[in-house]
């Protein structure tokens, strides 16, 4: 996972500096990090009370480069 992160990020550097040659490409670099949590009851079983618990993470990086105004780019990576 983190050596996916690390890879992702590094493309991202690589990507938003080919684009600093041109003087009037905006880039716009966001994100989002989303933490959930779930707990699950499945039994047919009255007196068993287990509950199975999951923690779950999305991470998304988005950028956005703008060139001119008839030429745009954007990339979402997602895991």
């Amino acid at each position: 996972m983190k050596k996916l992160l690390m890879l992702t990020v590094t493309a991202l550097l690589v990507f938003a500096f080919a684009f600093t040659a041109y003087a009037d490409t905006k880039i716009t670099v966001t994100g989002q990090l989303r933490q959930r949590g779930e707990g699950v009851q499945r039994s047919f079983d009255a007196a068993n009370e287990h509950i199975s618990t999951f923690g779950l993470l999305r991470t998304r990086v988005n950028v956005n480069a703008q060139v001119d105004e008839n030429a745009s780019a954007f990339v979402q990576f997602q895991d």
